[in-house]
C-alpha cells in the first residue's frame, strides 16, 4: 500500500514527537479520518465471509509477527476495480506485528477468524497472479458492518 506524502509526514511527525518526548507510555495512532480516506479510496470494498485462515507466527526480540493467508467468500460488492463478483472466493495475504513495546503509527489489522463476517477494504497485489489481495486501509482494512460509513448495508446471513 502506498502512502501519500501527507500521510507519511503525519506518521513521521508523530514518531519524532514521541522520540523527542522520551515518553515510553505515550503511543499515537493516525487520526481516524486518514483511515476513512484510505477506505474510500480502496479499489476493492467487499463484504466477506471468512472461510479459512492459515497463519504462522515468527518470534523476534521485539515481539512477534503473524503472517496470515485468508480465504473469503464475497457476499456483496460495494466496488471492485479487479472485477470481483458476489460468490467469488478470494485470497487475502497480510501480516500483523505484535510488539512487546507499543509503537506509534498506523494500527495493526485484526487477526481474522473463520466464520467472521466483515467489510474488507483491499487492493489487488501487483506481482501476484490470480485473485490475491492485500490491505488498503492498514488497521482499518477490516470492519464489522455496523462500523462502516453510511451506505449500503451488506445482507445478513440466512
Amino acid at each position: 500500500m502506498r502512502l501519500n506524502l501527507r500521510q507519511l509526514l503525519v506518521v513521521a511527525l508523530l514518531a519524532a514527537l514521541l522520540f523527542v518526548g522520551g515518553s515510553e507510555v505515550a503511543v499515537a495512532e493516525i487520526a481516524p479520518f486518514y483511515y476513512e480516506r484510505m477506505q474510500k479510496s480502496a479499489p476493492e470494498a467487499l463484504a466477506i465471509d471468512v472461510i479459512a485462515v492459515d497463519k504462522s507466527v515468527k518470534k523476534t526480540d521485539e515481539g512477534s509477527f503473524i503472517s496470515l493467508t485468508v480465504q473469503a467468500r464475497v457476499r456483496q460488492v460495494e466496488r471492485s476495480a479487479s472485477g470481483v463478483k458476489v460468490g467469488d472466493v478470494i485470497t487475502i495475504a497480510y501480516g500483523v506485528a505484535d510488539y512487546t513495546a507499543p509503537r506509534p503509527g498506523m494500527g495493526e489489522p485484526p487477526v481474522l477468524q473463520k466464520g467472521q463476517y466483515l467489510m474488507a477494504y483491499l487492493q489487488k497485489e501487483k506481482e501476484e497472479k490470480g485473485a490475491r489481495y492485500e490491505l488498503a486501509a492498514h488497521g482499518r482494512s477490516f470492519v464489522t458492518p455496523s462500523m462502516t460509513a453510511p451506505g449500503p448495508t451488506p445482507p445478513r446471513p440466512k
